[in-house]
């Protein structure tokens, strides 16, 4: 009779354990198309910039607000403008934002990817709409 209760109680203590440590060790998965912008340690989003072509030194985009210019939705490029009037070029990926949303003339928040060593295109990490 004994063994029986110390069993029952092992048992009872061993799924309150696993029940609690199953919280702890879930992870969120990150939404495709977020609703809210997530805040930022940097201050406020301004107005969007692309680099100069000076030196060829590849450093990281800052995020920024541009308009779209044109969409091309087999490629899952976008055409942006900045607030200084020059246009690039951006990739978005599939699991990012659905470009096929996007018309001409639309005013987009874009936070860029930073670009590995010999890579001089522009893609985004994340695209919320203003």
């Amino acid at each position: 009779m004994i063994r029986r209760s110390t069993l029952v109680a092992l048992a009872r203590g061993t799924l309150a354990l696993t029940l609690s440590l199953a919280g702890i060790n879930s992870v969120a998965q990150r939404p495709v198309q977020p609703i809210a912008r997530p805040p930022r340690p940097i201050g406020p989003i301004g107005p969007g910039r692309f680099p100069l072509p000076s030196d060829g030194v590849i450093r990281p985009q800052p995020p920024g607000v541009f308009v779209v210019r044109a969409v091309d939705d087999r490629e899952n490029i976008v055409q942006l403008t900045g607030a200084e009037g020059r246009t690039g070029s951006v990739y978005v990926p599939d699991d990012v934002f659905d470009v096929s949303e996007l018309k001409p003339g639309d005013e987009i928040v874009v936070d860029f990817v930073v670009p590995a060593d010999g890579d001089a295109r522009l893609v985004a990490a994340a695209i919320w709409k203003n």
